[in-house]
């Protein structure tokens, strides 16, 4: 069936502005195309209702000056995901088959039922098991589980294992079960050995037809793509809309500083994008930190001057927004982001460049709300800067996470680092933690953070998981140094301010610090 064709309307100004309008069923590439050819500025206004992208929509240097807004009064959604239709009901049950799956091209990670994230069949359905034992010759990959946890079920291939180990989370395929010995292999290393920091280790296991039992659950048989959900009450396949994800990648801004072409002053406002699916290696997923591997559902590499404001970011992946190396000078201001697999935003890298044009610098991310983030990676931090520089975290209101709310700085130790400068102001960092995970913070730094600056921050309702049992409203970590820390409010949680493995040279000074059921403030031995 041919997709609704574009319609443009060309609106010129002064002869210095043209307005593109793309239908839902329009070709927003098509628009993207046209736009090319006209003179800067060009709006490509999108209308009302949910815009379903085929494939990543990829901007370069030439797309420079273009900006996609809402039309007026329309709340258009931007969406890497795939209407799913065709069902049939049996014994209460919603069944339908996805071709492209039983061929082999498309594997949904994600299903939204009526706008919410269904559960991927699991077990146990709430809470977790317990590591029985240790394999010593195995201490990353095998364990041995309490009988009846496991079997060597049939579809035991399209099994993942998730694992919390203290601010991490592994997700990982199995390699084999043995049920007479209770013993499992998993299809390749957790980073971190089971047990450390977290004895007996937490465990569960998705995805297998055994588990699906429960309503809200949704099972995906990948020989013959036939998909299950077992609904919620009030839920109708005639009237409850169910979008599988598809796209890992929505929006892609790539340019080259290197070769002095950068993609500059792209602007998005009062969009929503929503659906954005993650991918698992085969050899699976697992971090040392905040889920440091995963990039971003829209990502920019090489731009400036770039913007997101008054937009939304839902049923997402991964972290929705990732500025990568290159980027300088991006904003994201009044948005919101919710129900994403890891945080909200990530800028910089794991390294240091020694490329000056690679380096990522002079973001601000301010005036957003963060909420309900960590949905498929726990120790997803909510606003992430790694070796990034003279960025602004400001007026930002942070709650419902399963880890950190801000995490400065990526260097456990005194080595230079690219994390000068940042200033994290007024923001509202609240009940997160939550009990699932632990040694978290409400702002959470590493390393040399020259210049860096955290104030006006107000803090509280941190509690960590009971092993072990401490999260800390502000964490200097592993050699923090370089920061003033003040007119901070911290009150209602596990621990106030920790200046921890090192942490020196840094000015502390009127802070509030209150309520803390262990230490309002603790330093350790090394500082």
């Amino acid at each position: 069936m041919r997709r609704c064709l574009l319609v443009a309307l060309l609106t010129v100004s002064g002869l210095t502005a043209a307005t593109l309008r793309v239908p839902v069923g329009g070709d927003l590439a098509a628009a993207v195309t046209q736009a090319r050819s006209l003179p800067r500025p060009v709006t490509i206004e999108l209308a009302d209702g949910t815009h379903y992208l085929p494939a990543t929509l990829r901007l370069g240097p030439r797309d420079s000056g273009l900006t996609f807004a809402a039309a007026p009064g329309a709340h258009p959604v931007l969406s890497g995901g795939r209407l799913v239709s065709g069902w049939q009901v049996r014994d209460g049950v919603w069944e339908t088959t996805l071709p492209d799956v039983a061929a082999g091209a498309w594997r949904p990670r994600q299903l939204f039922v009526g706008g919410q994230r269904a559960t991927v069949c699991r077990t146990p359905n709430e809470g977790f098991f317990r590591v029985a034992g240790y394999d010593e010759a195995q201490p990353k990959r095998a364990f041995t589980f309490n009988a009846g946890e496991l079997d060597a079920w049939p579809d035991l291939g399209a099994a993942t294992l998730v694992v919390l180990h203290s601010w991490e989370t592994s997700v990982m395929p199995i390699a084999s079960v043995d049920p007479a010995k209770r013993h499992v292999v998993l299809g390749g290393d957790c980073v971190w050995n089971f047990g450390y920091w977290n004895s007996p280790q937490r465990w569960y296991v998705e995805g297998v037809a055994a588990a699906f039992d429960a309503p809200g659950e949704w099972h995906l048989d990948e020989p013959t793509g036939r998909l299950r959900y077992r609904p919620l009450p009030g839920h109708s396949p005639e009237s409850t809309p169910v979008v599988a994800a598809n796209l890992t990648e929505l929006v892609s801004l790539s340019g080259d500083q290197r070769l002095g072409l950068p993609v500059t002053d792209v602007r998005f406002t009062g969009l929503t994008f929503a659906h954005g699916d993650w991918l698992l290696p085969p050899a699976g997923h697992s971090d040392p930190q905040a889920v440091c591997t995963e990039g971003g559902n829209i990502s920019l590499r090489g731009a400036i001057g770039c913007s997101f404001d008054d937009c939304r970011f839902v049923h997402l992946g991964s972290y929705a927004v990732a500025l990568r190396a290159g980027s300088r000078a991006c904003r994201v201001e009044r948005c919101e982001f919710a129900d994403v697999g890891a945080g909200a935003v990530r800028i910089g890298e794991t390294y240091v460049s020694r490329e000056p044009e690679l380096r990522c610098e002079g973001h601000v991310v301010d005036n957003c709300w963060v909420h309900d983030y960590g949905r498929v990676f726990a120790g997803g931090v909510g606003i992430w800067l790694a070796q990034a520089g003279d960025c602004r975290i400001s007026h930002n209101d942070i709650h419902d996470g399963w880890y950190t709310g801000i995490s400065v700085g990526w260097d456990w130790g005194r080595a230079p680092t690219a994390s000068h400068g940042n200033q994290i102001l007024d923001n509202h960092i609240h009940h997160i933690v939550n009990g699932r995970l632990s040694d978290a913070g409400g702002i959470y730094t590493l390393g040399e953070l020259d210049g860096g600056r955290l104030a006006g921050n107000v803090i509280h309702d941190l509690f960590a998981f009971t092993e072990p049992d401490y999260s800390w409203g502000i964490y200097l970590d592993s050699e923090s140094h370089g920061l003033t820390v003040e007119d901070n409010t911290v009150w209602a949680v596990e621990d106030g301010l920790m200046l921890h493995n090192g942490a020196y040279n840094n000015i502390v000074r009127r802070n509030t610090f209150a309520q803390a059921a262990d230490y309002l403030i603790w330093r350790s031995p090394a500082c």
